[in-house]
């Protein structure tokens, strides 16, 4: 790049040439908006628009693609000087493959790089150039290109959302046994003032309390971990430890296991209307969910259950669209978890289940009649975005492979008197353009939490068996 003439100022704009990566678009196609703001110049290279284009009627991101390809299409119509399509690429200098996408996006780059330090054409005029990715590999690459002219690279901020320890573990408080209000012995309801220390944990927060009261037996000698508690508006309600769905109770190797407990809270009180639940695999987070959405069918709180999960297949190439049968013989390698934990609750409550015959002639469980009787619907997560469900319990599995984008349009037709349910694992992403703080799971928890109407859990102890947890733990 050519020296700066000793003595001439060169005046900010605070404007900048920003060069975007394709995952950016999937997670929030509103990015093109956000990007352009205050003047700024977005450059979207030609390979972008290609992969967009093979992207648009992938189950899961479709409507994410194909939104974004109307608000660029938008802009190009009306020739908007803020939007550039670059077809540009300069491989010069750099041991890139021509014909892998993300070598070709730095190519791009590259060009831009090349024109903006010589102050060419319409890359002239700015302060710096950005790449905005959220792919490591493109960073790094991004960041080796930088030869000529500023660069910066940055990950898409307004969709990150870091996610701290101190947000995922459950506060333990001191209660004296002097301080709990007895609102119904016999239903074990009891409660305290939310005042002092207690002050700082949120509406609808949940905290375990290390008390000299035990609920069922009152004042005792001894201070331990006694009961776990939700705060609502200036008192704390106290969980009754028997607490149970369709009989599944909180449990962990005959310990109390407080994120259960409070889970079941959450997924049974019909004033919450959006729960999330997050943790490790085994934690017993969707056996929970489907025992609550059992319990809530039962006393006809909710009419319909409905189970969906996005279908992220470790193979970019195989898709539910490619599958052979109906929806749910399309789902049935994504749903198999929720099929056995089905089981697990119906033989732990002693219901009868229709068994049918496989073709060895062997009795087996027929999943779809286990369904239908238990008024249980799946869905693809494309339908239940695109509809409104009213006095629905609704559970979305594996929402860890959810962008910003898709959970909130998920949030936003639920309908009136229906329950959400998100079910995830932030340490176990398979889409492969999201990470830990990119995951629409970790910004929705970070946005929603505090509010009575929602319910944060963070799942720890495995129950899947000794080995499963010893792993866990070591792996």
């Amino acid at each position: 790049m050519p020296e700066k003439p000793q003595g001439i100022m060169v005046e900010k704009t605070n404007k900048n040439v920003i060069v975007i990566d394709t995952n950016v678009l999937i997670n929030d196609p509103g990015a093109i908006a956000e990007l352009r703001k205050g003047g700024n110049l977005l450059v979207i290279p030609w390979t972008v628009i290609m992969e967009l284009d093979k992207l648009k009627k992938t189950p899961g991101i479709k409507f994410e693609v194909q939104e974004a390809i109307r608000e660029i299409d938008k802009l190009r119509e009306a020739n908007d000087p803020t939007l550039i399509i670059e077809r540009g690429t300069n491989f010069s200098g750099l041991k890139l493959d021509k014909d892998v996408p993300d070598h070709q996006i730095i190519a791009t780059l590259n060009h831009v790089l090349y024109h903006f330090a010589r102050k060419h054409d319409r890359y002239n005029g700015y302060d710096k150039v950005k790449m905005v990715t959220n792919d490591y590999t493109v960073k790094i690459l991004a960041r080796e290109t930088a030869q000529q002219g500023k660069l910066s690279v940055e990950p898409y901020l307004k969709t990150r959302a870091e996610i701290k320890h101190k947000d995922l573990v459950i506060a333990t408080l001191n209660v004296k046994s002097e301080e709990v209000k007895t609102e119904d012995k016999a239903k074990a309801i009891y409660s305290f003032q939310a005042k002092g220390p207690f002050k700082k944990i949120l509406n609808g927060e949940a905290i375990v309390a290390y008390s000299d009261f035990d609920p069922f037996i009152g004042k005792t000698e001894e201070w331990k971990e006694q009961f776990a508690a939700v705060r609502q508006g200036d008192k704390f309600a106290i969980i009754n430890p028997n607490i149970e769905a369709s009989g599944i109770r909180a449990k962990h190797n005959g310990n109390k296991n407080w994120a259960q407990m409070i889970a079941l809270h959450y997924l049974l009180d019909y004033t919450v209307d959006c729960i999330f639940l997050q943790g490790g695999a085994g934690t017993g987070k969707t056996l929970i969910a489907l025992a609550a959405g059992l319990e809530h069918k039962k006393s006809g709180t909710y009419s319909q259950i409905i189970i969906s999960r996005p279908t992220v297949p470790l193979d970019v190439d195989q898709q539910t669209g490619f599958l052979p049968g109906d929806i749910r013989q399309k789902m049935n390698p994504w749903l198999l978890p929720i099929f056995q934990n089905l089981t697990v609750i119906l033989k732990n409550g002693k219901r009868k289940m229709s068994l049918v015959k496989d073709v060895q002639g062997n009795t087996t469980e027929d999943a779809s009649s286990i369904l239908d009787q238990n008024g249980i619907t799946i869905q693809s997560l494309d339908f239940i975005r695109g509809a409104t469900f009213s006095n629905a319990f609704i559970i979305v599995d594996e929402a860890q492979n959810l962008t910003r984008h898709q959970i909130k349009t998920i949030i936003t037709r639920v309908g009136e008197g229906s329950k959400v349910v998100f079910t995830g694992d932030l340490s176990q992403i398979d889409n492969r353009h999201l990470d830990r703080n990119s995951s629409g799971l970790a910004y929705a928890i970070q946005h929603m939490k505090g509010n009575s109407i929602v319910g944060v859990v963070n799942f720890k102890e495995t129950l899947r068996s000794r080995i499963a947890s010893f792993a866990e733990k070591v792996l």
